[in-house]
């Protein structure tokens, strides 16, 4: 499940939770939401 962040440098490890916690916010949607129709 783990994705390679673009932009985010694993450096900063404080920001961890909050870009987790973006992903599931991002994520989530994405899972419930139908596929888009292509």
């Amino acid at each position: 499940m783990l994705v390679p962040l673009a932009g985010v440098p694993p450096r900063s490890l404080g920001g961890r939770r909050r870009v987790r916690r973006h992903l599931i916010a991002t994520l989530l949607p994405v899972r419930l939401r139908p596929p888009r129709p292509s």
